[in-house]
């Protein structure tokens, strides 16, 4: 019987495959088998370092010169003589990586594998690589680790809209929903509906700033909210640190939803080596739910020049007086409450 969440199932994997050996390979033990796929916690030999190996019945496995290397991880293709039949990556930790980014990123793919097993083999193992290309490009952006000033006001909003769903919902169903941290379009994936978090700690008027054509369009994804959240700095507010400290206390009776916003929380950019770096402290003065709506001022695929391709651009929330709801009106909207 394995420990309870996915971070220390497969931890708890490796500490068990520990060990010195001098033949090239593989020494693994099968941590999970779903409909399709097998899912293995391994070492590769004779580094000793920690990987994951994805068997998936009848899949295309791409050559290894076409598979993703670099930012401390790398995929191959690999044989495991006891498991015939099924088409296997691996995916192991290079020497000097972090090893805490490495398990999120395993336990991230657990994840996908769960997820996306109706997709077929073929699907399955696609959903996989692009996964990892996704860390890979979150690891390139990320830099020394520290989020700049506004993606810290950013995410801090975002957790403060966390944590008002946790109120309304169950832990699972609001960890899995927020996926801006997995490149989503918006912040809150209610299916078919979304809230999309902005947050300001300025004063004068909410300007939001719109990443997309797609962000606010409605054709699309409805219904739509902006939740805009304003900040003010105060020495009696929280840090990020603390917001997140907040958050997981809410989240420790259900570790599978621990475990998700641990996942998603890095892939925010978020380390926790570098939580004394943030020392500015926020409350919240004011959250208003906007509703999008046919007649909301924005810029959509719809309503620009064919030859407008993309564009970001600045809306003043604070110049839409109508449409405004509470968290539960929203979510019952949402249909999940």
């Amino acid at each position: 019987m394995f420990p309870r969440s996915e971070l220390d199932q497969l931890a708890a994997a490796w500490r068990a495959l520990d060990g010195q050996a001098e033949q090239a390979g593989w020494r693994s033990i099968r941590v999970e088998q779903g409909s399709c796929y097998v899912l293995r916690a391994g070492r590769r030999l004779p580094e000793n370092l920690e990987a994951i190996l994805v068997g998936v019945n009848g899949a295309r496995v791409p050559p290894d010169a076409q598979l993703p290397k670099g930012r401390g991880f790398t995929v191959a293709r690999a044989d495991i003589p006891d498991e015939a039949g099924r088409s296997w990556l691996a995916l192991y930790r290079e020497a000097g990586a972090d090893q805490g980014f490495f398990e999120m990123m395993a336990a991230d793919i657990l994840g996908v594998l769960r997820d996306g097993e109706s997709s077929g083999a073929d699907g399955l193992v696609a959903a996989v690589l692009a996964r990892v290309i996704a860390w890979q490009e979150f690891m390139r952006r990320a830099g020394d680790g520290v989020l700049s000033p506004d993606e810290e006001i950013g995410l801090f909003g975002e957790l403060c809209v966390l944590r008002a769903l946790l109120h309304h919902l169950p832990c699972h169903i609001v960890a899995d929903a927020w996926v801006g941290p997995l490149d989503g379009l918006q912040d809150f994936a209610f299916p078919p509906g979304a809230i999309e978090v902005k947050t300001t700690a300025a004063g004068g008027p909410f300007i939001a700033r719109i990443g997309s054509l797609e962000q606010l369009d409605t054709s699309v994804i409805r219904p739509l909210y902006v939740a805009a959240v304003r900040l003010v700095q105060t020495s009696a507010g929280l840090t990020l640190p603390d917001a997140v400290a907040d958050i997981r206390c809410d989240l420790e009776p259900d570790t599978s939803a621990a475990t998700t916003f641990e996942v998603r929380l890095a892939r925010s950019g978020y380390r926790k080596e570098s939580a004394s770096r943030y020392v500015r402290r926020f409350a919240v003065v004011g959250m208003n739910y906007l509703a999008v709506q046919e007649d909301t001022p924005r810029l959509v695929p719809t309503n620009v020049p064919s030859e407008v391709r993309s564009a970001r651009y600045e809306l003043d929330l604070d110049a839409i007086s109508k449409d405004r709801a509470d968290l539960a009106t929203v979510l019952k909207t949402l249909g999940v409450c």
